[in-house]
């Protein structure tokens, strides 16, 4: 049976899984190039984009529904339940140590899951296609860095999120999706001068074709 205060959340990710099939359907079935991107690249180009991209679009929504199998699980399930008196019991009844090691564990099996399909993608793909020299090793560093940063900022989501729900539980849903939406305008500015200099090193365009196509 399931409770009535669960139907939204089923609703909603059954939504999630519709869009991901539908985005998944539209990736690997893209219909004809347009005639735009034509006037700067060759249709072989065009068509070998397409092809590398369907790779990465399918590795990607093969991910997030395998995600969403697991969330799934872990929200109604016995198991997820006994996983969340497991943890409040380790933690002697603390809401916010409760709240802490329950992170702390959904974390680190999310890393798991996603650990493939972030080496496939991150790096199979990439040298197989000549888009990367990157050593095993250099990328396992790389992996680590955006592990720490990923860490951190789900860390302070999560906290902020459960503070939210445990100070206002009528309207702390409404008050995360706009937070969020700010958060991701103000990430938008922010990722591509604090994190992205951190995994690649940038430097001027020095050939003016290039510049001039780009502005085209």
């Amino acid at each position: 049976m399931i409770l009535r205060s669960a139907v939204p959340v089923l609703v909603l990710a059954a939504s999630a899984c519709a869009v991901a099939l539908v985005f998944l359907w539209f990736s690997l079935n893209p219909g004809k190039i347009d005639p735009q991107v034509l006037n700067h690249f060759s249709s072989e180009q065009a068509e070998r984009a397409r092809s590398y991209h369907q790779i990465l679009r399918s590795a990607y929504v093969f991910l997030f529904l395998t995600e969403i199998v697991f969330f799934s699980l872990l929200s109604f399930s016995s198991a997820g339940l006994a996983l969340a008196r497991a943890v409040a019991q380790q933690a002697g009844g603390r809401y916010w140590l409760s709240v802490a090691l329950f992170f702390l564990f959904v974390w680190l099996v999310m890393k798991l899951i996603a650990l493939p399909y972030s080496w496939y993608t991150g790096y199979l793909v990439q040298h197989q296609w000549g888009f990367s020299t990157q050593t095993p090793s250099a990328w396992i560093v790389d992996y680590l860095k955006g592990s720490a940063i990923d860490l951190i900022l789900s860390a302070a989501g999560a906290a902020f999120l459960f503070w939210l729900a445990h100070t206002s539980p009528r309207y702390w849903w409404a008050l995360a999706a706009a937070l969020l939406s700010c958060w991701f305008a103000v990430q938008s500015f922010l990722w591509p001068v604090v994190v992205s200099p951190l995994f690649n090193r940038f430097e001027p365009v020095g050939d003016p074709k290039i510049v001039e196509m780009v502005r085209d």
